[in-house]
């Protein structure tokens, strides 16, 4: 898969009023997308359209973001939604609940056998089924899959729903 570009489409499940609404930092000279993956780094700022290289299991994964937010020094602070280009000079919100996410295929995708079981983060806008040789972070946990003898109407096949955050990890408040 591919690290997003752009906002997402982004299929929510459940009753987004019952997870708690997450605030982060975004790191330097990067922007998040709306309803990609939230990841932060070990300084908890979130990282945004960077490589692969970036994204390890020292990362972490919160929820979905919930709409874009520049942090590059081209749009400069006077814009809405943007910062300065320097690391924390603006935040973003973050959504917890259970989300629809593309999944990876080959040995990479899960079937039912898999649910309940811990899903990764391939990139911030899609997950795996494996952890990638120790190289992607923990997003959360595999609740359905679409296509599949569970419900997920109107869903595109070879999405599955995960339970993202703390607070969907949980349960419901």
């Amino acid at each position: 898969m591919t690290w997003a570009t752009q906002d997402l489409k982004r299929w929510q499940d459940g009753t987004p009023e019952l997870y708690n609404k997450l605030v982060f930092p975004v790191e330097a000279n990067t922007k998040v997308w709306g309803n990609s993956i939230a990841i932060t780094d070990t300084s908890g700022n979130l990282i945004g359209t960077n490589t692969t290289a970036n994204l390890s299991t020292s990362c972490t994964c919160w929820g979905v973001v919930s709409r874009q937010v520049d942090n590059t020094t081209a749009t400069g602070s006077t814009q809405p939604g943007g910062g300065s280009g320097v690391a924390c000079s603006v935040y973003a919100d973050v959504d917890q609940g259970m989300f629809w996410f593309p999944c990876c295929t080959g040995a990479d995708a899960v079937t039912n056998a898999n649910i309940g079981q811990k899903m990764f983060a391939a990139d911030n806008a899609s997950v795996a089924g494996t952890n990638g040789s120790s190289s992607r972070p923990p997003v959360g946990t595999l609740m359905a899959i679409a296509g599949s003898t569970q419900l997920a109407s109107g869903i595109p096949a070879g999405y599955v729903l995960i339970a993202i955050g703390p607070s969907a990890q949980a349960g419901p408040l």
